[in-house]
């Protein structure tokens, strides 16, 4: 029945019902609605996401957070990272990066632009603004899922694919 759907009903096309084997019991064909199957529900909107990810480094490690139970990509860990406002299209300014860094307690020099990553979940259309720079005095960010992690350990931690492409971009360049 399966192949039938596939072959012959065609979805979303015109059905070949001609060629159709049990033609003579279909009851779309009876009731004459062939051409409006399958009912399928309406997608959900597309929902955009902006997240600031900056890279932050100190005398060659890297800061990254373990995603906690609650969240998504729950074990695997990020780069720092901050919601924008979901109002925020275009293109993050260094300015407003450096910015939301020192809200966020972090003070970095050196910021650079690395990448715009574009990822998508689900719905979910989401925009990383990516960001390198380093931190002159290495806080002890050990608690809250956040760690220092070396270039090498880096290479072999667990990430989710978007966080995964950020760190290729790092890998990619001489940045220590």
């Amino acid at each position: 029945m399966m192949e039938l759907g596939a072959r012959i009903c065609l979805p979303n096309q015109h059905a070949k019902c001609e060629k159709c084997p049990i033609k003579s019991n279909c009851e779309a064909r009876k009731k004459k609605i062939v051409e409006t199957l399958p009912n399928l529900p309406e997608r959900r909107a597309v929902i955009q996401r902006h997240r600031m990810v900056t890279v932050l480094k100190h005398e060659g490690n890297y800061l990254i957070q373990r995603q906690m139970a609650s969240k998504h990509n729950e074990g695997l860990y990020e780069f720092f990272s901050k919601a924008l406002k979901d109002t925020h299209s275009g293109k993050l300014t260094l300015k407003a990066a450096v910015l939301a860094l020192k809200h966020s307690g972090v003070g970095c020099h050196d910021l650079k632009p690395l990448a715009i990553i574009k990822h998508t979940i689900t719905h979910h259309r989401i925009t990383l603004h990516c960001f390198i720079g380093n931190i002159q005095i290495k806080p002890n960010f050990e608690t809250a899922g956040l760690k220092w992690t070396s270039k090498t350990e880096l290479e072999k931690t667990p990430m989710p694919s978007a966080h995964q492409k950020i760190r290729k971009s790092i890998l990619d360049i001489n940045t220590d």
